[in-house]
């Protein structure tokens, strides 16, 4: 790993790190005080009855409901308290180095049952896929709707860089523009815009540019007809507006910082922040294998992905073959999360995995050991696995959406219900 490439990260994690800052956590995680008379914050100038998670952005609909021209909703309180771990004083170069460090053994490296693939390989995708929908979870098909998210509280962010874990890369493998609604089953990308006057300002600019000759105008006509497709049915226009709504209110004040989404640097920024986000019950069992990992061999957890949207899925998909292509993917659920593996000496692996094994034995998460460098959890929000029956019900349409074949590899496991024999 060059050391550019390090600096790459380390300038995401200090990014982040700036945003920790000014949420007012002091390096042992606590927020100091603030005089009992003067308030902080909108949310100390609520009525005492107004819970302070208590949203105005209703939860996402799977269909569009309604025609009316009413002002999108407006978004009044801010990102619910801080969740966040307590912050580590060391610099994020510093915590990419300890990583990447280099170090070796003499362990052959064993992977647990628990962690190879079922001998039907569409069964890994339908237990989580399973879990999501038994669950009901939102899934953010964009960046717009993962900010909707955070801003209900339905998410709980994590510090970039802590004593015991590292946010690793996150981030930082697609270009993604969160001005921009993400059309899922036409694969489009529409810009947001905030309101009607809005949009017939840019429709009036697309006409003058329209009623030239040659490429540009061309390109004009097709951009604005490919808009009114969308503005011009209102309900779906309303939707527009919400998410735009959402996305520049966050970017103004994420927790008191600010991004300025012209910026191509601030923007790919803003979207690394978004996807540091994961839900309570997986932030907690990633925290307790960090902090046995760390307890070991004095390494922070280098952690890979946490919450994805659609959008980053499918892009991701491009060039990660581990990345899943199932509608309802594990990632998009908040309730998954990788770790690196790729620097880890063969006793780190073991160790690593080995605890990985017993959380899937007591029933908490769904792991697999990737090709990619990386372990994959899934976790169980309420610490039941689905059962088989619910788990039967998705097999086909895992397989149809990942195009997978049933044969069985060698070296896979072949059942949940107890001890998982091996195929030798």
């Amino acid at each position: 790993m060059t050391r550019h490439s390090r600096t790459v990260k380390a300038f995401f994690l200090a990014t982040l790190l700036a945003g920790v800052a000014v949420l007012g956590v002091n390096p042992r995680g606590h927020r100091p005080a603030p005089p009992e008379t003067v308030p902080t914050s909108r949310a100390q100038l609520a009525p005492p009855s107004a819970p302070e998670s208590a949203a105005t952005i209703p939860a996402p609909s799977t269909t569009i409901a309604g025609s009316s021209e009413a002002a999108p909703t407006s978004t009044t309180l801010p990102l619910p308290p801080s969740t966040l771990a307590a912050a580590d004083t060391r610099s994020p170069e510093a915590a990419i180095a300890r990583v990447e460090e280099k170090r070796g053994g003499s362990e052959t490296i064993e992977t647990p049952e628990e962690l190879r693939h079922y001998e039907d390989r569409r069964r890994f995708l339908a237990v989580q896929v399973a879990a999501t929908r038994d669950d009901n979870l939102n899934m953010p098909h964009d960046e717009a709707a993962l900010a909707e998210m955070i801003l209900r509280g339905e998410l709980v962010e994590m510090a970039p860089v802590t004593q015991d874990y590292v946010l690793y890369e996150i981030g930082i493998s697609v270009n993604i523009d969160p001005r921009t609604h993400y059309d899922t089953e036409r694969n489009k990308n529409v810009l947001l815009l905030g309101s009607l006057e809005e949009y017939e300002r840019e429709d009036s600019r697309l006409a003058l540019e329209a009623s030239g000759r040659g490429r540009t105008a061309a390109k004009a006509r097709e951009e604005r007809e490919f808009l009114a497709s969308y503005y011009d049915n209102p309900a779906l226009r309303q939707q527009l507006f919400r998410e735009h709504e959402a996305i520049t209110r966050l970017a103004r004040d994420f927790g008191g910082a600010s991004y300025e989404l012209a910026d191509a640097n601030q923007r790919a920024r803003f979207v690394a922040r978004l996807l540091s986000f994961i839900r309570p019950a997986a932030r907690d069992v990633l925290q307790k294998l960090a902090r046995s990992y760390r307890q070991r061999f004095e390494r922070p957890l280098p952690v890979a992905s946490l919450v994805r949207t659609a959008r980053y899925q499918r892009r991701l998909a491009r060039v990660n073959s581990n990345a899943s292509r199932v509608e309802a993917a594990p990632h998009m659920s908040g309730e998954a999360f990788d770790v690196s593996y790729k620097f880890m000496a063969p006793d780190e692996q073991n160790f690593l995995m080995s605890e990985v094994a017993r959380l899937e034995r007591q029933g908490l998460v769904e792991a697999l050991r990737e090709r990619n460098n990386s372990l994959h959890l899934y976790v169980f929000a309420d610490g039941q696995r689905p059962s088989d029956a619910r788990v039967a019900e998705y097999l086909d349409e895992v397989e149809e959406q990942q195009h997978m074949r049933r044969a069985p590899a060698r070296g896979t496991r072949v059942s949940r219900g107890g001890i998982r024999a091996l195929r030798r």
